[in-house]
């Protein structure tokens, strides 16, 4: 789908399953006759290192801001943060490195974070594609360097004590579901970053929770000459096929 304004052009995968646009504006066709060669680079997967929060008033979780625990600087009070590795939550054998079943009974929501480092800056200036994948229970909204890049039954109004706005089954949990974050390539950084979680049980009393990333970069290239990987709105300064 095709959308202008002004000239601004934003093309949509309605297709209802993932996949990579390419474009041209010569007035070629783009499909690669020779395939496409993608490399992907896994950026944090399970095991990475990780610490996580159940805000309460008494921890002083309930005013924190956004910036005060997303972002690569030590959030205040840093040893009321549990820490572990990745996935975290409870009741899922073989997946969780981080447990936080404290919060049952008492928060349906986690603060997580999830360091990463990206090398240096060579990979950054290749990489035209990134991918968030996650294995998750019930829902949550996730942050690359305080900026947010997916979020799957969140509430409209997020807070402290949140709840997911539906139930995501144990069957769909413990499997990947991507969630292209493309467009949010920007946010990394040469050397520390930081993947921080909102993690959001359907309710206080739920009997499980699960938050587990795997976030990977890729190199997308094709075959056709002038071809190229849409990752953002194209501005148009001349008329194009």
């Amino acid at each position: 789908a095709f959308n202008r304004s002004g000239n601004t052009l934003t093309i949509t995968n309605t297709s209802g399953s993932p996949g990579t646009i390419f474009y041209t504006t010569d007035g070629t066709d783009p499909l690669p006759p020779d395939g496409v060669n993608t490399v992907e680079t896994i950026l944090l997967d399970q095991g990475a290192a990780a610490s996580a929060l159940i805000p309460s008033i008494e921890n002083g979780g309930a005013n924190l801001s956004l910036s005060d625990w997303a972002l690569t600087i030590a959030p205040p009070d840093p040893e009321n943060w549990l820490t572990g590795s990745s996935g975290i939550g409870f009741d899922y054998d073989g997946l969780i490195g981080l447990d936080v079943e404290a919060m049952k009974g008492d928060n349906a929501s986690v603060f997580v974070r999830v360091p990463f480092s990206v090398a240096d800056q060579e990979p950054l200036e290749t990489w035209n594609g990134l991918t968030l994948r996650m294995k998750f229970e019930d829902g949550f909204v996730a942050y690359i360097n305080g900026a947010r890049v997916a979020e799957f039954q969140a509430p409209s109004s997020l807070l402290w004590d949140s709840a997911a706005t539906s139930y995501h089954s144990d069957s769909k949990a413990v499997n990947f579901i991507d969630f292209d974050i493309s467009a949010h390539l920007g946010e990394l950084q040469v050397g520390s970053n930081m993947l921080a979680i909102h993690a959001l049980n359907q309710s206080v009393g739920s009997s499980d929770l699960l938050a587990l990333p795997q976030l990977v970069a890729s190199a997308i290239s094709v075959s056709t000459p002038g071809a190229r990987v849409y990752t953002a709105p194209l501005d148009l300064d001349a008329s194009a096929t």
